[in-house]
């Protein structure tokens, strides 16, 4: 972490916990990109026909240059995660302003390593994938087994990448868990450029069973951006209604004293990440280590590390904040989201 971009932090947590109200409103104006270099093609991936895609979190500096990178979801490749990073360090910013001063902001952006050229599905991936839902339809978890480790060993495209995270949902939904059957359906409706790579009506089945899923896992704020982001799509009255109903609900908890509880866990990339729906949280029922905890807030940055038992609280001048907890692998907990006092 670099020299200032610490001491912001460590202003930040010397906030922490303080309820002073704030006599003055300013305008508050987000950051903006101008400038995105388009990363590089891992070696070798490019003759394979391979592709991924990456979305990144960052703060943006008062000149305009991004610091603290992470990657908050992805396809699913370590090497197009990478090469996103090494790209996004080399993005231009108009920063963020607070009334008439520049000021650090929380950034996201998602990135497409596509080739020109290439679309639809391969005979080979339509067989397999047939396979796999007419295993799954029969019960034959074997047969499916079998069919999805064939269509792992495909070189796929954001097209077919697409259909293989919804067939794993679907077998996800019969033989395997919440978590699973999430993480699957957020990576089958990523959007890129406004467009998602399954046709409308089967994105608005997949978008809705993703949103459900963030509700009862009690992901607020994703579930809320993801009933945003299926309100904007041609839905029949009943759909429509429904969405809003949900997103109603989800609204009225935010407002209400509950507390929320996420049981996660720590992945293979050594991370987890959630949008906060409270000011104030804590972690409990720790299986594992949990060793750092970075907070990207619409107005604020911080990075500290984790201490055991310890109650946080971010002022509500930082804004809305992703908060992102590094540690062992497989490391298991539930985040708790605190009313405020």
């Amino acid at each position: 972490m670099r020299l200032s971009s610490f001491l912001r932090g460590a202003l930040l947590i010397a906030c922490i916990g303080a309820h002073a109200e704030e006599a003055v409103v300013e305008t508050f104006k987000p950051s903006k990109l101008v400038d995105a270099p388009n990363p590089r093609y891992p070696a070798g991936y490019a003759a394979r026909n391979r592709e991924g895609w990456v979305t990144l979190a960052m703060m943006v500096d008062p000149q305009g240059k991004p610091y603290d990178i992470i990657v908050a979801s992805s396809s699913g490749d370590p090497k197009f995660e990478k090469e996103a990073v090494r790209a996004a360090k080399k993005f231009t910013y108009d920063p963020a302003v607070m009334g008439d001063t520049a000021i650090d902001s929380g950034s996201a952006v998602s990135i497409s390593l596509a080739l020109s050229g290439r679309s639809g599905a391969s005979r080979r991936f339509i067989h397999l994938y047939r396979l796999v839902n007419d295993a799954i339809q029969a019960d034959d978890r074997a047969r499916a087994d079998e069919a999805l480790a064939k269509i792992d060993a495909l070189e796929v495209n954001l097209y077919e990448e697409a259909y293989r995270q919804l067939v794993l949902y679907s077998y996800h939904s019969k033989w395997g868990s919440e978590k699973a059957q999430l993480l699957a359906i957020e990576r089958a409706t990523f959007i890129d450029k406004g467009h998602g790579f399954l046709p409308d009506n089967l994105l608005i089945s997949a978008l809705s069973a993703r949103m459900h899923l963030e509700a009862r896992s009690q992901r607020i704020r994703d579930a809320l951006a993801t009933a945003a982001t299926l309100l904007k799509y041609d839905l029949s009255d009943p759909q429509r209604q429904a969405v809003s109903a949900l997103q109603m609900q989800l609204e009225e908890a935010l407002e209400s004293d509950s507390t929320f509880y996420v049981v996660d866990h720590i992945d293979d990339a050594y991370r987890f990440g959630h949008r906060l729906a409270r000011r104030s949280f804590s972690f409990q029922d720790i299986d594992g280590d949990i060793a750092e905890l970075r907070l990207h807030c619409d107005k604020a940055f911080l990075g500290f590390a984790y201490e055991q038992d310890m109650r946080y609280t971010v002022p509500e001048s930082a804004g809305n904040c992703l908060l992102t907890a590094i540690g062992d692998p497989g490391t298991t907990f539930t985040l708790v989201e605190h009313p405020s006092p």
